[in-house]
């Protein structure tokens, strides 16, 4: 096929969120049809999407929704690295008792920061806050 057989409407597609249509016609040429409604670079691949339906010979075949699954699963290269997923699974684990620790120094943290500033004047809290970030908690 060469991209003479491919004729490219843009169209407003109104109550709708496709991004394009194709249709063969009879002398064996596509038209596709493209919602004016997007952007340039939407437009731009929905039109990149829709010459490779054409290219695959997508309009031959009778299953949609197969058709629809191979065009957008991704190649997985040979060089990947399969990992297993408990590796992940364990670091989700960690980050969330991680989290759970912080949360809770945080509201003990703000207690105290609430203490002092109901009890103490605004000076008094400065310079606690101050000897707090030179000294750490060792006072």
């Amino acid at each position: 096929m060469t991209i003479q057989d491919v004729n490219v409407v843009l169209m407003d597609f109104p109550n709708t969120k496709e991004k394009e249509l194709v249709t063969p016609n009879d002398d064996g040429s596509y038209t596709i049809f493209i919602n004016s409604r997007f952007n340039y670079e939407t437009q731009l691949k929905a039109y990149i999407h829709a010459i490779q339906h054409i290219e695959a010979g997508d309009f031959e075949k009778e299953n949609v929704q197969e058709i629809e699954m191979i065009a957008h699963t991704p190649e997985i290269s040979p060089k990947a690295k399969v990992i297993p997923a408990n590796k992940f699974e364990d670091r989700i684990k960690r980050l969330r008792r991680q989290r759970r620790r912080d949360q809770r120094k945080m509201k003990e943290r703000q207690k105290a920061i609430e203490f002092i500033q109901k009890y103490e004047s605004a000076d008094y809290f400065f310079r606690v806050a101050e000897n707090h970030k030179l000294y750490g908690d060792d006072l």
